[in-house]
């Protein structure tokens, strides 16, 4: 039998750790039974939250889920190869890191001041960027979608975190271009008329998109692919 990458438990409170034992389980069946997936989606909770069977429901094509609510782009890397790259999906389609943004926000009860936009920035894409390699080397077809706009204002830092979402999502585009790969652009379809927060009536709390937002994400997402070929 084929050998499962198993990469265990990363310690402390991770978010990546709460779904291991699931998705080991599920890993290995698909590996083992040599599942043919179409599309493997991975990322946060609004990938995890996403009813992707009701949205994309073609019985010709096997898609699969591998988000993650709370999940950062460090912990995605770590676990890119047990839950992307030993399944051998067609293509992989990530989004991730809006809750690296979380260390903006200042630790007031320990003193410690929030992350500068350009120290988020940085660490996203250094992430984003190893698994753009660990794709390459395993010839892995990847999509790249933009971060979505928010609208938290209940948090203190919601305005740097609007900013840097808008610079990530910049950057990735870039590195989209640069390395040839696919960009959905989720934000310009969500975003208000203040071109940083997103419009009303799509989320659930000015984060995650309720049924609103994921109809015009799944609509993006099958233009973006149709354009390069594709369907899902």
């Amino acid at each position: 039998m084929t050998q499962l990458i198993r990469p265990g438990f990363f310690g402390g409170i991770v978010a990546a750790d709460s779904r291991r034992v699931e998705f080991d389980y599920k890993n290995e069946s698909l590996i083992q039974l040599k599942a043919s997936i179409d599309y493997l989606f991975i990322g946060d909770s609004i990938t995890h939250f996403w009813e992707l069977k009701a949205y994309f429901n073609s019985p010709s094509k096997m898609v699969i889920n591998r988000g993650i609510g709370g999940d950062t782009t460090e912990y995605l890397e770590k676990r890119w190869e047990a839950d992307c790259l030993q399944l051998k999906p067609k293509v992989a389609i990530v989004m991730m890191g809006v809750n690296d943004m979380q260390v903006l926000e200042p630790d007031a009860w320990n003193g410690v001041k929030g992350k500068t936009v350009q120290e988020v920035k940085e660490r996203i894409l250094t992430n984003y960027l190893k698994i753009i390699e660990k794709c390459k080397q395993a010839n892995q077809p990847l999509v790249i979608c933009s971060i979505l706009p928010t609208k938290m204002t209940f948090i203190q830092s919601w305005r740097e975190r609007n900013q840097c979402i808008l610079e990530v999502n910049e950057a990735l585009k870039i590195l989209c271009q640069t390395h040839r790969l696919i960009y959905v652009d989720y934000h310009q379809a969500m975003v208000a008329e203040d071109s940083c927060s997103i419009k009303d009536g799509l989320t659930f709390e000015g984060l995650h998109p309720i049924l609103t937002g994921y109809l015009i994400m799944s609509s993006v997402l099958k233009e973006t692919l149709a354009k390069h070929g594709m369907s899902i």
